[in-house]
């Protein structure tokens, strides 16, 4: 009589560490598997094709990965590598200047998406959401988020058109007239 035992694998509990990329597009995520449970020494395969514990330079997607024990046991995982939304950034207000050869306009915009908090940089060397003494002229601003992804948006301080005709008050005037039907008007 020959008796046979089955081998029964031991529980492999798999985790999955992963690192997003930094910025929309980028492929610099990353993760690495830790690993309790079975039999030293494992043998690692990525979906990447890559056998070490730690997988580098991912681009955002799906990726999947088998841990194979001493005693053939194995255990599979799927994960996926994030991407942060594209830096934006919005003009939320303008002030165009309001006379010839002023510098009293202003520009203010706001940044979303990326990973806050963001910091601004104009053209004119001004920081910050806000800027304002502004000449007519074209500015822009980078607006750049924790992880240094940017985005830059052009804005245009105009002057504000004169819609309205002058008005000229005179408060005494006199009146000729000559014999051949014309006036002279003269302010007094």
């Amino acid at each position: 009589t020959v008796t046979i035992e089955a081998y029964v694998c031991p529980s492999i509990d798999l985790v999955v560490d992963v690192q997003a990329v930094s910025c929309t597009g980028d492929a610099n995520g990353a993760a690495a598997v830790v690993i309790n449970g079975g039999n030293d020494p494992y043998t690692v395969d990525w979906s990447t094709g890559a056998q070490t514990p730690e997988v580098e330079d991912l681009a955002p997607g799906d990726y999947d990965v088998t841990i194979v024990d001493a005693f053939n046991c194995a255990v599979s995982t799927t994960f996926s590598v994030g991407e942060p939304d594209p830096v934006s950034v919005q003009l939320n207000a303008q002030e165009d200047v309001s006379c010839p050869g002023g510098s009293n306009g202003s520009l203010t915009v706001a940044a979303n998406g990326g990973t806050a908090p963001f910091s601004y940089d104009w053209s004119n060397g001004a920081t910050g959401p806000q800027i304002e003494d502004l000449p007519t002229g074209i500015y822009s601003v980078t607006a750049t988020d924790e992880n240094g992804c940017q985005e830059t948006l052009e804005a245009t301080v105009e002057e504000v058109p004169d819609t309205e005709a002058p008005t000229l008050v005179v408060e005494a005037v006199s009146i000729e007239l000559d014999g051949n039907g014309s006036a002279a008007i003269t302010p007094s």
